[in-house]
């Protein structure tokens, strides 16, 4: 009687321990779907190559504004050459009198 008592709560001891097992077994991989979904959230990495790619925005921005600046500059220039080509071709007006109607013209 007393080893028929010891092999049943011996089976029940095996069978928990196998029970045991898997849950330990499931336990430990939803832990790691866990730990990845964590560091997912957790990852900056993204978010830091976003910055950077805003920030080159940014400068490739202020360097298209400085050479607009420039070729805006550079045809304004022309502009006023050959108005005062076309305005005083043929006059024989001094060099100061060109100089000053280019001041009121920048004006």
């Amino acid at each position: 009687m007393l080893k028929q008592e010891y092999t049943i709560v011996s089976n029940e001891v095996t069978e928990l321990s196998n029970q045991l097992m898997t849950l330990s077994e499931q336990l430990e991989s939803n832990k790691e779907k866990m730990d990845e979904i964590g560091s997912g959230m957790t990852d900056a990495k993204p978010l830091v190559n976003i910055k950077q790619a805003v920030t080159k925005l940014k400068t490739d921005i202020k360097q298209m504004d400085l050479r607009i600046r420039v070729i805006e500059t550079s045809l304004v220039h022309r502009k006023l050459k050959t108005k005062r080509h076309y305005l005083f071709a043929g006059s024989e007006m001094t060099s100061s009198r060109l100089d000053l109607y280019a001041q009121q013209q920048a004006v």
